[in-house]
């Protein structure tokens, strides 16, 4: 009898024990979700309000974006641009099938393709292609994509593209790599790494890490572009940005540098957007001299959560935070 009751009592003393330290557990736990679902929040609400390149290529819906703009730079003539990106989900596919219809190289780095613009003016090629989501989580995204390129380097191109988002408190970091191979160009390689945090409501901060090869030519070019990013209200937004890009070939070296302002509004309705980017870059090639430039850009989103034809999906409040599915 005396060992039964000892054994009660280790036993409700040790339930004790479990039921004490549970609370602390859970108040682990519960800052650690909250503090999560603050930088995935926000991280989602900048991509999705400034178009963020990665929104279309996971993205599960229909959008089409129509866009044009100038780009005014000290000692240049103006240069003006129309852009058209289309995603399609195909139907009696579970939303994993997408025709893709492109006139932006959609394939070029955030950071060239708005601190340098060098082909601005340019008639870029035309993309058509279909892209097979494989598996699509919070945390994970794989998809296989299969296309051509039209007009002069017209080639036939397939590959995979794979993401991976892992939590390191305070930090979000999200690893991208993407990998083709083109009957032209042969292979090609962009490893994309991201580090995202927010400090306090509304700033958000994201450091950028990418680097891209390709067979055709030699060494490795590699961007490295901090972001501070401000929402001001529901319809506006800054980024304050530093970028830097180096060369390999055919020597290491620092070949630009640049700070930009990015200032973004919903105008007019919720699918109408206009982009103020003034920028100040430094080159190699023009001996590190500050070149001052300004680009302008309106766009129009037909299709997407929030945007156009679509009504907007339910939202949910994280610290201030709007969610952006």
């Amino acid at each position: 009898m005396l060992s039964c009751l000892l054994a009660a009592a280790s036993t409700c003393r040790a339930a004790g024990d479990t039921a004490a330290a549970a609370p602390e557990s859970s108040a682990v736990d519960v800052a650690h979700d909250v503090l999560s679902d603050s930088v995935n929040a926000a991280a989602r609400w900048f991509d999705a309000f400034f178009d963020d390149p990665r929104v279309e290529q996971e993205a599960a819906y229909s959008r089409v974006k129509l866009s044009g703009g100038a780009l005014l730079e000290a000692g240049e003539r103006a240069r003006f641009k129309g852009r058209v990106n289309a995603r399609i989900t195909l139907p009696r596919t579970r939303r994993r099938l997408k025709l893709i219809i492109s006139r932006d190289d959609a394939d070029r780095p955030l950071q060239e393709q708005d601190i340098r613009d060098t082909t601005f003016a340019a008639s870029q090629e035309a993309t058509a292609g279909l892209q097979y989501s494989v598996k699509a989580t919070s945390g994970t995204d794989f998809s296989w994509r299969l296309g051509a390129r039209l007009g002069g380097d017209r080639e036939l191109f397939t590959g995979p593209r794979y993401r991976k988002t892992l939590e390191f408190d305070p930090w979000l970091a999200r690893f991208t790599e993407s990998l083709f191979w083109g009957t032209r160009r042969g292979w090609q390689s962009r490893t994309r790494v991201d580090f995202d945090r927010v400090f306090a409501d509304p700033f958000f901060f994201r450091w950028t890490t990418e680097a891209g090869w390709r067979e055709d030519q030699a060494g490795v070019r590699i961007d490295s572009d901090f972001q501070f990013s401000q929402r001001l209200d529901r319809k506006r937004a800054l980024i304050y940005e530093a970028t830097n890009r180096f060369v390999t070939s055919p020597r290491h070296r620092l070949e630009e540098t640049g700070l930009r302002l990015r200032y973004r509004q919903q105008i007019w309705r919720r699918w109408l957007f206009f982009e103020a980017a003034p920028r100040l870059v430094f080159r190699n090639d023009d001996d590190f001299r500050p070149t001052p430039g300004l680009r302008l850009e309106l766009q129009m989103i037909i299709g997407g959560p929030g945007h156009g034809l679509r009504r907007p999906e339910p939202q949910t409040q994280s610290r201030g935070w709007r969610k952006v599915s």
